[in-house]
């Protein structure tokens, strides 16, 4: 990969809240992509970098809609795809993490596969 690969290349991550997303986009704008992200909430440990906040684009919405993914994938005209998102945190109370699943562990085809839990 030449050192000019990312440079102006539409990337969308999602998750790009958390802790690797975050990350993922402080690297990519570093390397002069152009960013937009996917997520639930609207900071996180993006706040982590003070100065990304100016350099990307977050959309606000859940993976397992599929006219967020759509509104995501056409705001950010997307060349590549990093799909980060997920539940990172298990119920405190110990409950099984079954029932607690994320939707980074089941199937995205395009259509509503994923289910929300409360």
């Amino acid at each position: 990969m030449t050192s000019d690969f990312w440079n102006g290349r539409p990337v969308l991550i999602t998750g790009i809240s958390g802790f690797l997303g975050a990350w993922l986009a402080r690297t990519l704008v570093d390397r002069k992509a152009h960013v937009v992200g996917l997520d639930q909430e609207p900071v996180g440990a993006l706040a982590l970098h003070t100065d990304l906040e100016a350099q990307v684009t977050v959309v606000p919405g859940n993976v397992c809609s599929v006219d967020d993914v759509a509104r995501a994938l056409d705001q950010s005209g997307a060349r590549t795809c990093f799909h980060l998102a997920g539940q990172s945190i298990i119920d405190p109370n110990g409950r099984s993490p079954f029932s607690r699943r994320s939707s980074s562990t089941r199937r995205f085809s395009g259509s509503p596969t994923c289910q929300l839990h409360p």
